[in-house]
């Protein structure tokens, strides 16, 4: 069987993108790149092969081996499906898990692609059982087509997403739906197409396939030259590196996924409100950190998929993937949105022949959000009760019931996710243990706090890899600040793009004005508050409105402003505001501000600049990298000392975790925390506990540990990745 040959002249980036897009997309930037809307006239095949989701499952627990298999054992099986279809002129549109989206244009479109579906399954069929470590796996397919116009959309603010839908495209879903294991049904539309001795009887609103057309190979067709093509921008924004640099790795991991159903029965999809959709989506997903993975054919309008934690994780997955979809379906889009979001382990790969590949997930976790996505009403979101768990923001919440979906033996429990109604308390802290080592931090957070009751500043940044124990020194310099008053605030991950958040509630909390009204009522209480603190504020009452996110009407004095002193005029402002409020000598502490957005950085190096006159004790923590706020970095560079925590000696571990064992566990099982924890305090007292509770002692990480390890790992550059992930194989010998 034969392959595309490229016959291209790309650059290198281009090159290691080509082959995860497919022909019409490249057709479609040559011939009218600024086009967003094409009505295609041929025939769509949607082939659905069953036996890969249960075999990834399977495989799951081997780790990276599994998942090399899973790749192994897919992409030579979609390379031999594929390699029927391109020898009869199809083109891969879609891959997603384990279903082929294929298009015929052309003379004989219809009887080629019923061909093609033909040979498909016989060579699916001659296959036979697969040999994998996990026992042999048994493959099944069916295949529905259909004729007609198809609407393609190439649109997206982030990335150009090739959109497959319109009424030809429900109905290739209807087909293939009504189709059941080793069955070719085709439309009306197709079987019109077709010669009646091909056809059998009748199925739902099809026809079953009794016999192949008889029609001529066509051979494959080639790439059209791309050169000079912005292929780079039809890669979603979260994959361009990693396959760029051709380092995707297959692997199992945690992530959390969500299915997005566009349109209804009753819409129309003009091009406005589909490429309104997929802007909104693909916006909420930048705003959070999220991966808009890929679109797909659907019986109701559209389907887009999202997942975080694929194919990197920062972490709090399930709490970024709902505050995307909330933002989505706030965005209010004309097509009403219905979605499915589920949390669990994923593959997560590369899958398919060389020539013609697809990053894609497989499992239960995406097929459990495909699920409650077809049941979820419109403009909706439905999830589990336990993945809201695991969000530290809460939503409002509407019980669904039990719900009985298919793959699934007992009924899922169902919830309805609304609107965002505050944040989770923090959980009580752990038994207090020993601060152990940290013998040269100490003295330095002493020395900090003895000019600070003197009435001159100092700033502070402790910098340390996540649960290396940045939370217990400041836990530490809370208790040894006697005397002086403690005004915090936190950096949130997802609201690292909102001006001055950190702020925000720490300003409120300070002025303690009821700033919730219209914009009158807001200038009235606010300027009558600043008016107490110092009269020449009040002019610029709607700078501090600009920290505190309060609507006020404007005033000639901040009009009057250019824009390029705007902020250093705010500077100043909130700098006399704080100067007055906190009551001397202050702990001012800053937490995570790695996540610290853009403003509130300009903010805090003001602040930082100015401390030495102030009796401020400025503490901010922070991971170690250049995002966020880092003190020596910028504009100017704050005079801080800086902490970097490095992991504990193996001797003060041993203590640690003796003292979270509280002498339950024998040495051997404490000997063996102390190594694997690698000096992390968290690691350390995670593995305790696991241990303590655990029947698989260390054999299982807690979910904590897990995923501090995997966002460390994705942080690497892709070859250090990929070379970790394959020493972790190979092992250290």
């Amino acid at each position: 069987m034969g392959v595309p040959r490229e016959e291209t002249r790309i650059d290198e980036t281009g090159a290691a993108v080509v082959p995860y897009l497919p022909r019409i997309t490249l057709e479609w930037l040559r011939d009218a790149p600024t086009e967003r809307h094409r009505a295609l006239n041929g025939t769509m095949a949607f082939v659905d092969v069953s036996g890969f989701t249960a075999m990834s499952e399977r495989l799951a627990p081997k780790g990276r081996l599994g998942a090399e298999e899973v790749t192994d054992v897919m992409s030579a099986t979609f390379g031999r499906l594929l390699g029927v279809a391109y020898e009869l002129g199809g083109g891969l549109v879609k891959l997603g898990g384990d279903a082929l989206l294929l298009f015929f244009d052309g003379d004989a479109d219809a009887g080629r692609a019923c061909a093609a579906a033909w040979g498909m399954r016989d060579s699916l069929t001659a296959l036979g059982p697969l040999d994998t470590s996990v026992g042999p796996v048994e493959l099944k397919m069916h295949v529905g087509v259909h004729s007609g116009d198809f609407d393609f959309f190439l649109v997206g603010s982030r990335h150009r997403e090739l959109i497959v839908a319109g009424p030809d495209a429900v109905v290739t879903v209807e087909m293939e739906d009504t189709a059941e294991a080793g069955e070719i049904v085709v439309s009306d539309a197709t079987a019109a197409r077709l010669a009646a001795a091909s056809l059998g009887d009748r199925k739902g609103a099809g026809t079953l396939l009794a016999l192949p057309p008889p029609v001529a190979f066509t051979g494959v067709p080639g790439l059209p030259d791309i050169a000079g093509l912005d292929v780079i921008r039809c890669i979603p924004e979260e994959l361009r590196a990693h396959l760029v640099a051709g380092r995707v790795e297959s692997e199992h991991r945690q992530a959390a996924v969500a299915f997005v159903r566009f349109g209804g029965t009753e819409e129309a999809l003009d091009t406005g409100l589909v490429e309104e959709v997929v802007d909104a989506v693909q916006d909420a997903a930048a705003a959070h950190g999220v991966c808009s993975l890929e679109s797909d054919i659907d019986a109701v309008g559209g389907r887009i998929i999202l997942v975080a934690g694929v194919p990197t994780t920062a972490g709090e997955d399930e709490e970024r993937l709902l505050r995307t979809v909330r933002a989505a379906v706030d965005a209010g889009t004309r097509l009403p949105l219905h979605i499915g979001v589920a949390a669990g382990n994923v593959f997560a790969g590369r899958i398919g022949p060389p020539y013609r590949q697809a990053f894609t997930i497989l499992g239960g976790t995406a097929a459990l959000a495909a699920r409650l996505m077809a049941k979820a009403d419109a403009r909706s979101i439905w999830t589990t009760p336990d993945l809201l768990e695991r969000s530290r923001t809460l939503f409002a919440t509407r019980p669904v019931g039990a719900l009985s979906l298919k793959g699934k033996a007992e009924p899922v429990d169902a919830v309805a996710v609304g609107e965002v109604t505050g944040a989770r308390e923090p959980e009580s802290p752990k038994k207090k243990l020993p601060l152990v080592d940290r013998q040269r931090e100490l003295p330095v957070l002493d020395a900090a706090l003895v000019p600070v009751r003197m009435g001159f500043g100092s700033f502070v940044e402790l910098v340390g890899d996540a649960g290396i124990g940045k939370s217990r020194i400041v836990e530490e310099l809370c208790d040894r600040a006697e005397g002086l008053t403690l005004v915090s605030a936190a950096c949130e991950q997802y609201e690292a793009t909102t001006p001055y958040h950190p702020f925000r509630r720490l300003l409120r909390g300070l002025l303690d004005v009821a700033v919730d009204g219209d914009p009158e009522a807001n200038s009235l209480a606010l300027s009558d508050r600043l008016e107490q603190i110092d009269r020449e504020l009040v002019p610029w009452t709607p700078l501090v409105a600009d920290v505190i996110d309060a609507p006020v009407r404007s005033t000639q004095e901040a009009d009057d402003l250019q824009p390029a002193f705007r902020r250093a005029r705010l500077h100043g402002v909130v700098e006399t505001v704080l100067g007055e409020l906190l009551e001397p000598p202050t702990l001012l502490l800053f937490e995570d501000v790695h996540w610290m957005d853009e403003a509130s950085s300009d903010l805090l190096r003001h602040l930082g600049s100015r401390v030495a006159t102030k009796p401020w004790l400025v503490c901010s923590t922070r991971r170690p990298g250049s995002a966020g706020f880092v003190a020596a970095e910028g504009t100017p560079p704050v005079p801080a000392m800086s902490l970097r925590l490095d992991p504990l000696p193996e001797a003060d571990a041993h203590e640690l975790a003796l003292a979270a064992a509280a002498q339950e566990l024998p040495p051997d099982d404490l000997a063996a925390i102390t190594e694997r924890a690698g000096g992390n305090p968290l690691f350390v007292q995670e593995l305790v506990a696991a241990t303590r509770v655990s029947a698989q002692g260390l054999e299982a990480l807690p979910e904590s540990v897990e995923g501090v390890v995997t966002s460390r790992i994705d942080n690497l550059a892709p070859a250090d990745r990929a070379l970790l992930r394959w020493a972790s194989v190979l092992g250290a010998s």
